[in-house]
C-alpha cells in the first residue's frame, strides 16, 4: 500500500478534523469539559514546576489526580473490561507501591512515582468519553504546553542559565523548566508526535518546530531512540505536511548541539529560535503525493550532503555523547536493581530503595534509570504483574483509526520506550503526558 493510500485508509471523511466553524479553543474546553481543562492545566502547571518531582508538587498532583479520576468515573464510568483493567491495574499498582513503602520505612518514597501513576490513570480515564473536538483540543493544548517548556529551554541554552539548561560532559543541554535534560527530551518527543496529529495550523507548526528542535537540543539518547521508534507509526503523509517546520527544527537543533561545547552565552540562539518559529508559522507548501523515484533521487542528492555537513559540524559533541561515562553508571545501576529484585522477588525491597554498588564515581544511587527495573526492585513480581495487566488492557484499547489515534499511539510508544532508559516516569508531568497519549490513542466504542 502506498503512503498516500495508507493515509487515506487511516483518515475517514473529514479526516476527523473539526469543521471550520468548530475550531478547538481553550474556552470551549473549559466550558464543555472542565475535567479535561483541569487535567491540561495541571500538566502545564507541573511542567513549569520542575515536572512536579518534589514532594509538595507531587502531593498536589496525587490529590488532584484522585479527584479527577473519581469525578471522571462517576460521570462516565469505564464501559469495557479493558478500560477497567487499565484504570484498575494502574490504581492497584499505585496502592501496592504505597503499601510497600510503609513497612520499608520509606512512606515518603511513594512519591513522586505514585503521583505520576495516578496522573496517568486520571488523564487516561478523563479522555475516554471525550468527543473528537475535545480530543483534538487536548492534543493542541498539550503539545503547545510542551512547546512552551522548550521555548524556556532555548532561553536557558542561549544565556547558559542553569537549570533551564544544564552542563554535562562539557556540553550545555536543554533541560527546560523540567530541569532535567533526559526528561525534557522525552517530553519533547511526545509533544512532537502529538503535534504531528493536528491540522496544519500555525500553533501546530510552531509546536512541531519547538518540540523537534528541543528533542535534538536535549541531546538525550534515550529520548531520541524512543521518538525514533514512535515516529515509525506516524502516517508518512503527516510528515509530508510539515516540511518547513521539520527543516527549521533540524537547523535550530543542530546549531544548539554545535554550540553546546561553548561555556559562554550564545545570545544569537534567541533570534535564531525566533526565525525558526516565524518560518514555521508561515503556511508551507505541502507534499500531497508520494514522491516519484526521480524526486527521491533529487531529494537525496540535496539532503545527504547537508546531513553529512551537519554531522561533521557536531562530530565532537556526538563523540562526547556516544562515549558518555553515564553508560557505565547505567550498567552498574541496572545490575544493582536486578540484584535488589532477586533478593526479594515477590514483594520487592520498597519504593526507590537505595541501590548499593561499588563504582569508581560512587557507591549508591537513588534511581535505577530504568522504570521497569525500578518497579521490579521496589514492588517485586506483584508490581510487574499489575503493570503488565494495565499494559495488556491498554493494548486491547489502542486503535489506529485515524491520524490522531495513530500519532497518539506513536506518542504512547515513545513514552513506554523512554521509561527503559531513565527515571522520567518519576516526574508526574511525564506521567500525565503518558496518560494523555494513552487516552488519545484509544477510543471508546459508540
Amino acid at each position: 500500500m502506498s503512503s498516500t493510500a495508507e493515509y487515506r485508509a487511516l483518515t475517514p471523511p473529514l479526516a476527523r478534523f473539526e469543521p471550520p466553524n468548530s475550531t478547538p479553543t481553550w474556552r470551549r474546553l473549559a466550558l464543555t469539559s472542565p475535567l479535561l481543562a483541569l487535567t491540561c492545566g495541571l500538566a502545564l502547571a507541573e511542567g513549569l514546576r520542575q515536572g512536579g518531582f518534589w514532594e509538595p508538587d507531587s502531593t498536589i498532583v496525587a490529590i488532584a489526580a484522585v479527584a479527577i479520576l473519581a469525578a471522571s468515573c462517576w460521570r462516565s464510568p469505564p464501559v469495557s473490561a479493558a478500560e477497567w483493567t487499565v484504570v484498575g491495574g494502574t490504581v492497584l499498582l499505585t496502592t501496592w507501591w504505597l503499601a510497600r513503602a510503609v513497612p520499608a520505612g520509606s512512606s515518603a518514597h511513594w512519591l513522586p512515582l505514585g503521583a505520576s501513576l495516578l496522573g496517568f490513570a486520571a488523564a487516561f480515564a478523563v479522555l475516554q468519553p471525550a468527543d473528537d473536538v475535545d480530543r483534538r483540543t487536548v492534543a493542541t493544548v498539550v503539545s503547545g504546553s510542551v512547546a512552551l517548556l522548550m521555548a524556556l529551554g532555548f532561553l536557558g541554552l542561549a544565556w547558559r542559565w542553569f537549570p533551564l539548561a544544564m552542563p554535562a560532559q562539557h556540553l550545555w543541554r536543554l533541560s527546560s523548566s523540567l530541569t532535567y535534560s533526559d526528561a525534557a527530551g522525552l517530553a519533547a518527543g511526545i509533544g512532537l508526535l502529538l503535534a504531528l496529529s493536528l491540522p496544519d495550523t500555525g500553533i501546530a507548526r510552531v509546536s512541531t518546530v519547538l518540540c523537534a528542535a528541543g528533542l535534538l537540543a536535549s541531546q538525550s539518547r534515550g529520548a531520541l531512540l524512543a521518538c525514533a521508534v514512535g515516529v515509525v507509526i506516524v502516517p508518512l503523509a503527516q510528515l509530508r505536511r510539515r516540511p518547513l517546520p521539520l527543516l527549521s527544527a533540524a537547523v535550530l537543533g543542530v546549531t544548539c548541539i554545535a554550540t553546546s561545547s561553548r561555556p559562554d552565552p550564545v545570545w544569537w540562539l534567541v533570534p535564531l529560535t525566533l526565525v525558526a518559529v516565524l518560518a514555521a508559522a508561515v503556511r508551507s507548501p505541502q507534499i500531497e503525493r508520494a514522491p516519484t523515484r526521480r524526486q527521491w533521487t533529487a531529494a537525496a542528492a540535496l539532503v545527504i550532503p547537508i546531513a553529512a555537513a551537519g554531522a561533521w559540524a557536531v562530530r565532537g559533541q556526538l563523540a562526547l555523547r556516544a562515549l558518555a561515562p553515564s553508560d557505565g553508571d547505567r550498567r552498574v545501576e541496572w545490575s544493582a536493581a536486578l540484584h535488589q529484585f532477586l533478593a526479594s522477588p515477590l514483594w520487592g525491597a520498597g519504593p526507590d530503595h537505595l541501590l548499593h554498588f561499588a563504582a569508581r564515581d560512587g557507591t549508591f544511587a537513588y534511581f535505577a534509570h530504568n522504570e521497569y527495573l525500578q518497579l521490579a526492585a521496589g514492588g517485586g513480581v506483584v508490581a510487574l504483574a499489575l503493570l503488565l495487566a494495565a499494559g495488556a488492557g491498554l493494548a486491547r484499547l489502542v486503535r489506529r483509526q485515524d491520524v490522531l489515534t495513530s500519532c497518539a499511539t506513536a506518542a504512547l510508544v515513545c513514552w513506554a520506550v523512554g521509561g527503559a532508559f531513565d527515571f522520567d516516569w518519576h516526574l508526574p508531568f511525564i506521567g500525565l503526558l503518558g496518560g494523555v497519549a494513552a487516552g488519545l490513542a484509544s477510543r471508546r466504542d459508540t
